[in-house]
């Protein structure tokens, strides 16, 4: 049968989040999540239900963070205001953690991302960068990019809420309009839409009749 148009938005999201994440073994593991876009936000799902110690999520944009505590996240930190890398070590008692998950592209979070997690831990840069950044691989990392898992079991979990993630639903009727969803931050343009992103996470248009 036909997908509804919202749940049909969600598989790429979330196949992407399952590639990424279900190539760590996870289970009492302690994993820091940089961005919580619909892909971040998935990620702190699967990672909180295949059993994860602690599931440490940052982003920019608090919205965005009070979804990642709605999908698991045991720690929040708004990367604009405080040390990302100082607030996680706080959340695991000090410690660096197991499994960084990179899933914004941001040079900050990039680099972030090899201060917080231990030596001989693992680093997923799933994020693509809008230009070339430099890192410090040093520190012995192991060090996956866009990584593809051979063998993904069945999630027999409900990964939820799948209905915050999906924050809007617009119907496309050929016509130019704008769209306002709050504030501020960037202002992207899709089929005549313009819509901004300070309160969105995966935005849906669907045909009109």
């Amino acid at each position: 049968r036909l997908l509804e148009p919202k749940i049909a938005t969600l598989q790429e999201p979330f196949g992407n989040a399952v590639f990424a994440t279900m190539a760590h073994d996870l289970a009492g593991q302690s994993v820091a999540i940089f961005g919580c876009g619909p892909i971040g936000l998935f990620s702190i799902g699967i990672v909180k239900a295949s059993g994860a110690a602690g599931v440490f999520a940052s982003d920019v944009i608090d919205y965005r963070l009070d979804l990642a505590q709605e999908m698991g996240a045991t720690g929040l930190v708004n990367a604009s205001r405080d040390s990302a890398v100082q607030k996680i070590l706080d959340f695991n008692d000090g410690y660096p953690v197991d499994i960084v998950l990179e899933m914004s592209g941001a040079a900050a979070a990039i680099k972030d991302s090899f201060e917080v997690g231990r030596n001989g831990g693992t680093v997923t840069l799933f994020g693509i960068p809008a230009r070339p950044v430099e890192i410090d691989v040093a520190q012995g990392w192991n060090l996956l990019s866009n990584p593809f898992a051979e063998d993904i079991q069945d999630l027999s979990v409900t990964i939820s809420p799948t209905d915050a993630i999906v924050s809007k639903i617009f119907i496309y009727d050929g016509e130019y309009k704008g769209v306002n969803l709050s504030g501020k931050p960037s202002i992207k343009r899709f089929q005549g839409f313009y819509v901004k992103f300070d309160r969105a996470t995966k935005v849906t248009f669907t045909p009109g009749h």
